[in-house]
């Protein structure tokens, strides 16, 4: 998604939402991190500049498991395939998903086995989405549908702030914090993929693909009324 402050560029957005994570979970030196769902590995590489003891890197998607790895040849990180819903895990101080728990079947679940995971004192920071409180129309049950059965945002995950912030007390974690920054990603990313289908590039982009960046402009629209973007952080104090 990124995180689109003062930049018009992807990569960048995308940077700074990763930072934004790391600093808001106080990422530091001598950290043991797990980091879930790293797509092909370019968290993992910032993540390092903090310092951590150790990365222990997470994905349940065999490709991009197989892209990081020929290209993280590092000491401190530990990169594997494998379950972080349903898995066993070791222990850790602190915890990221990066824009990923909102697809996990369950987030719950997830966070359960994040929960046993972490040491005391330790902390789990998320790029997550929610539900916009308020009342829904047919169109947007219409849309949480298409999202539920896709796969892309199971039906058990579409909960608001509120109910999120219960959700992670009745697992046992404490002092969670919401950061709200909807305004900062999905107008951005809008843009974004707008000036791709208009611009001089659209003439070189596969038709299936500009029908997909089509799709997800509709998307987009609908999330900025209905979908919160929040930066997640909570505690495990015992």
């Amino acid at each position: 998604m990124g995180y689109w402050k003062d930049t018009t560029d992807f990569v960048v957005a995308c940077e700074q939402l990763t930072r934004l994570l790391a600093e808001s979970v106080g990422l530091q030196q001598g950290d043991r991190l797990l980091d879930v769902g790293f797509g092909c590995g370019d968290q993992i590489l910032l993540f390092l500049e903090y310092k951590p003891q150790h990365i222990h890197g997470i994905t349940n998607e065999r490709q991009q498991f197989q892209f990081a790895q020929e290209r993280i040849q590092h000491e401190n990180v530990r990169l594997e395939c494998q379950d972080a819903v349903h898995g066993q895990l070791d222990k850790y101080n602190k915890i990221t998903a990066l824009d990923c728990a909102y697809h996990f079947s369950t987030r719950s679940k997830f966070l359960k086995n994040c929960h046993q995971a972490l040491l005391p004192g330790g902390k789990i920071g998320l790029a997550d989405i929610c539900l916009q409180s308020g009342k829904a129309s047919m169109f947007d049950h219409f849309i949480s549908f298409l999202l539920s059965v896709s796969g892309t945002f199971p039906k058990d995950n579409m909960i608001t702030m509120e109910d999120y912030e219960q959700m992670l007390m009745d697992i046992g974690f404490q002092n969670p914090s919401f950061q709200d920054i909807s305004d900062l990603v999905f107008p951005g990313l809008q843009r974004f993929i707008k000036r791709r289908c208009q611009g001089e590039k659209s003439q070189y982009l596969n038709p299936d693909l500009t029908s997909q960046f089509s799709m997800m402009q509709y998307f987009l629209s609908w999330a900025q009324k209905r979908l919160r973007f929040v930066i997640v952080v909570a505690e495990k104090m015992h």
